[in-house]
């Protein structure tokens, strides 16, 4: 979906005459960075859902834990059985990666079960009121997570495994793929503004300012998402909310909106007024009507030149074109066009047709209603 989105962004708008060399070259040197966005915000689109979906599995270990501990306040066989269950939903043992993360978690799940009041009222209350939760809960969630997080094919280097869990890599990750995610938004808006001043070159109307206006609110909401960056719970709250993605295409839609909205009420006004539809479509009909003009007089003085040429070579055509008429010691033959092969013609001759013979008369040697029949004799140059 953002790939549609940003192909009609650009395409759009897209230039159809020349708007000046400086600005042209201006033009193609910022298509570096646009690209460069363009990537950002669609792999970014990836991996910002990736880490919601992180998230949430991380918030569904949590709210299990919440409620099998803190509300029911299971306990013994109970409570394990019910963790057991909440660590075979992500079916650890079915991938090589993930499978010593089951053992572990079971490990540590059978511990919390043999504990004795590990979630009794009295324990849970105390739990809720700010006592830290006990590292037994604590060691299981971290573990579970990690395995989710490997799950999903993430790799993580063997020696930062080593010094810290996976959710704390996961954690500053995510902060990079929200940071770049949205420069590379505002980056993307930012090109489009910049392309969208240098290919105008008539006077400025209601499409410039509503286009570039939309522009920069889009631009301004993307820097403010950005400064949350600053706010890590807000930031992880907002990713794990499904608010990233539609709030990033919403807003892309939204501009195309306003441009499509105030072109057709420019071209409605332009249509109204009588007024050119677009100078550089102008001076682009100008230059082709000036250059049709001077095709059509070109075409038309080669056109004489082509009959006169022509017209030269049929009268040339009627003698060989190694003969001189004026030469009355060659015989020529009208009628039959060129010379035959006896008297030396050029093996390549182009065949001319014979001319017609007029019909014979109704009266005289000749039998009535036919024509004159052709001797075999004669030679056509074949």
């Amino acid at each position: 979906m953002p790939q549609v989105l940003i192909w009609a962004l650009y395409f759009d708008n897209f230039p159809h005459g020349h708007y000046g060399t400086i600005r042209q070259q201006i033009w193609s040197v910022l298509h570096f960075p646009f690209q460069l966005a363009v990537v950002g915000v669609v792999e970014g689109s990836q991996q910002v859902a990736l880490a919601r979906y992180v998230i949430k599995n991380w918030a569904k270990i949590d709210s299990g834990i919440d409620k099998y501990c803190l509300q029911d306040n299971l306990d013994g066989t109970k409570l394990r059985d019910k963790l057991l269950e909440l660590l075979d939903y992500w079916y650890f043992e079915s991938k090589t990666d993930t499978l010593k993360y089951q053992e572990i978690t079971e490990k540590t799940i059978w511990e919390i079960g043999n504990t004795t009041n590990i979630c009794s009222k009295a324990n849970a209350t105390d739990y809720i009121n700010g006592e830290s939760i006990p590292t037994l809960f604590y060691n299981m969630t971290l573990d579970m997570f990690d395995g989710v997080y490997v799950g999903l094919g993430m790799k993580l280097p063997a020696d930062k495994l080593e010094k810290e869990s996976a959710s704390a890599i996961a954690l500053k990750s995510w902060k990079l793929v929200y940071l770049y995610y949205w420069v590379s938004f505002c980056t993307l808006i930012a090109c489009s503004i910049a392309f969208l001043i240098l290919i105008r070159r008539h006077r400025r109307d209601a499409f410039d300012f509503i286009s570039i206006g939309s522009r920069c609110i889009a631009l301004t909401i993307g820097g403010v998402l950005i400064g949350l960056v600053s706010n890590e719970v807000g930031l992880y709250q907002f990713l794990s909310s499904p608010a990233v993605l539609p709030l990033c295409l919403i807003l892309i839609f939204l501009v195309l909106c306003f441009d499509k909205l105030s072109a057709v009420f420019c071209n409605w006004h332009l249509l109204k007024s009588g007024q050119p539809y677009a100078k550089e479509h102008e001076e682009h009909h100008h230059h082709e009507h000036h250059d049709g003009a001077h095709e059509h007089a070109e075409h038309a003085s080669g056109h004489a030149h082509h009959d006169s040429s022509h017209i030269d070579h049929r009268k040339s055509a009627a003698w060989s074109i190694h003969g001189d008429p004026h030469d009355d010691t060659v015989p020529l033959t009208r009628g039959t066009e060129y010379y035959g092969a006896e008297h030396g013609s050029y093996p390549m001759t182009p065949l001319m047709s014979p001319p017609l013979v007029s019909p014979p008369p109704t009266t005289g040697p000749h039998a009535p209603g036919g024509y004159m029949p052709i001797s075999n004799s004669q030679n056509f140059g074949a």
